[in-house]
């Protein structure tokens, strides 16, 4: 019985797991590194072999946070999928899926297999979480929601079970659970209030007497568990970070205080997440109409069956639930503006939370609609199409962390091509956004030097090995790069070869020619573009030359100015933006080389002398 049940258990991850990949597709096979991924898994790879697998339990990273569970994670992600994204993201689904599990099975026998299934698939698809699910460095929200729902599914246990050893096995259970959570997430710190109102609520599902079981003396075992377990926890933030609360902000509440704007938005946001799941204002307005449609029929169905205290008991639970949820990222919850991905992490616990609210409500029409076939067909097919248009967002959200990750990845292509050495204490490079596609990306200039040197580039020691770069990226458009400097040692390997392309002599032209004189203070600039009549493959090249010897090299991949970006369809110039101190005294012969196949031909060429400034010429 027990290997049966492991068995079953076994599948429902695999399926819910491969679930969670399929939704996804083609752009589950596209996820890349973002932000600080590289960082936190080389550092955690590091950190393992030098502290050993309890350090993290006892000290902060980051913002005053404790949680050993994402450094372990990404300490198996580096030793066991190095430097393969996708088989880390992929690691990240089966933690989803086994939470999904865990969920399913706590919730089976409250409201049923097909709800309790809804309740799974539903967390795995919505756009609340779309950076738990598709961002590595928010994967502790993943663990958040599997200790999560292992305390909810040990708490359903408890409640079933009515021996003195087996009440006290699970209540332990609880308790390791919570620690788990704690060690997941600070958002977890509602989560011993959260099972205390699910043990209650499930005896207002059972028409007990509320007020005797809240003064019960097993109720308030349960009670005096969770509180001593979450004190304890409070007791180790202060002994091992030297506060109670850290985070980013060291608060719950903003710098501002509790206004009137900071409550309207918070109202709004929580209660609307279930509406702000899909993407479209169309598809929002139909759902809000199709939800106003189905409370009329409701209170038409059930006015002569249901109580009305029970229906305001039981929303009174749900609210309850739902605002105690919130409680940890008050301050950052806002109504979903952008219908993006950035910040959906803040109303990943909220949407969990509303997705069983939902289940029980479903579950519990349904069993009222009994005899009723045409209006148990009807809830069917409302709670397909919520399901549907909420997998929909989520696909739109996996769609724009596709498009960011590959926008990291051709960033960190064209690093690779102008720097050989990372530096991410001081980063070399400039103009990267900090929102992509309304997904977080970016947000230091440092997380790119991170993943090159998590990709075994070494540290920069040397100043003629860094390298200055910039990024010039559109919605619309490749990434493209203007090089400012370039490590000694990639310009020390370049051939350029010696056989002239006459097919190609005019297929260049300079904005500007070579200035004669250039000021002290003033930067080299050179802007070129290739005419209308030549194809510029990928290979293509344009070295600056300085006395014979390569000094910058870029490609045309700039988008040509006085362009829309639907207009362009390929990158037809180039830019060489030369600092002043880069910029040798003197006069000195430079030259603009295209290369291609294997071939050269002369851009322009000419002698600029720069000039000293008065100090430089007293000293």
């Amino acid at each position: 019985m027990f290997v049966r049940s492991i068995l079953k258990c076994i599948s429902l991850w695999v399926a819910f797991t491969l679930f969670d990949v399929l939704v996804r597709l083609p752009y589950s096979t596209s996820f890349w590194y973002l932000n600080e991924d590289g960082a936190l898994i080389d550092g955690a790879m590091r950190s393992l072999d030098q502290h050993g697998v309890l350090h993290w339990f006892f000290h902060s990273y980051g913002p005053k946070i404790i949680r050993p569970w994402q450094l372990l994670s990404f300490a198996v992600d580096g030793h066991l999928f190095y430097q393969q994204p996708f088989l880390s993201h992929f690691f990240s689904m089966g933690i989803l899926g086994a939470a999904q599990v865990l969920l399913f099975v706590s919730l089976k026998k409250q409201i049923g297999l097909s709800w309790a299934l809804f309740v799974g698939l539903l967390i795995g698809v919505g756009r609340a979480g779309a950076e738990p699910t598709l961002w590595l460095s928010d994967r502790h929200d993943l663990f958040l929601l599997l200790f999560s729902a292992a305390a909810l599914a040990s708490t359903a246990r408890w409640s079933c079970v009515r021996g003195k050893a087996e009440s006290l096995l699970y209540l332990l259970l609880v308790s390791l659970c919570l620690w788990g959570a704690f060690y997941a997430n600070e958002k977890a710190v509602v989560l011993p209030a959260l099972l205390c109102l699910s043990v209650l609520y499930e005896h207002h599902r059972r028409k007990d007497e509320l007020l005797t079981v809240l003064l019960s003396a097993r109720y308030l075992s349960f009670v005096f568990v969770c509180s001593v377990t979450l004190g304890l926890y409070f007791i180790l933030r202060k002994f091992v970070l030297g506060v109670f609360i850290g985070g980013y902000t060291g608060s719950v509440v903003p710098e501002a205080g509790v206004g009137r704007e900071f409550v309207s938005d918070w109202i709004v946001g929580v209660l609307g997440t279930p509406f702000w799941q899909s993407t479209s204002q169309v598809l929002w307005i139909f759902f809000l109409l199709s939800i106003q449609f189905f409370l009329l029929l409701a209170v038409f169905s059930f006015q002569k069956r249901a109580s009305f205290s029970g229906w305001i008991v039981s929303l009174f639970f749900g609210v309850a639930a739902i605002f105690v949820a919130s409680l940890p990222t008050a301050q950052f919850i806002l109504p979903f503006e952008h219908l993006g991905v950035f910040s959906t992490r803040m109303h990943w616990y909220v949407f969990l939370v509303w997705s069983i609210v939902l289940g029980y409500f479903f579950s519990h029409l349904s069993s009222q609609m009994s005899g009723k076939s045409h209006l148990k067909a009807f809830l069917t097919v409302f709670a397909l199409i919520y399901f549907s248009l909420t997998a929909y967002g989520g696909r739109v959200a996996a769609k724009q962390v596709a498009a960011a990750s590959q926008l990291s990845k051709d960033a960190y292509a064209q690093f690779t091509q102008y720097c050989a050495c990372a530096s991410p204490q001081s980063p070399q490079t400039v103009g990267l956004p900090t929102h992509y596609r309304t997904v977080n990306v970016f947000t230091g200039p440092e997380w790119l030097e991170h993943v090159a040197y998590y990709h075994e580039l070494p540290l920069c020691e040397a100043d003629h090995e860094r390298c200055s770069v910039r990024y010039h990226v559109r919605p619309q458009a490749k990434v493209s790069v203007t090089p400012y400097k370039i490590s000694q040692s990639l310009l020390d390997k370049i051939v350029l070869p010696e056989q002239e392309s006459t097919q190609r002599q005019d297929c260049y032209a300079l904005s500007k020619g070579f200035p004669r004189t250039l000021q002290a203070k003033k930067n080299l600039r050179l802007r070129g573009r290739v005419v209308k009549q030549c194809e510029v493959g990928q290979a293509e090249r344009i070295y600056l030359l300085v006395d014979g010897e390569p000094y910058l090299f870029t490609s045309p991949h700039l988008p040509s100015r006085g362009k829309s970006d639907r207009e362009i369809k390929e990158f037809r110039s180039f830019l060489f933006d030369v600092p002043a101190e880069n910029v040798p005294f003197g006069i000195h012969e430079y030259e603009l080389v295209a290369v291609s196949e294997n071939k050269r031909v002369s851009v322009a060429k000419g002698a600029i002398e720069r000039l000293r400034s008065l100090e430089e010429r007293s000293r």
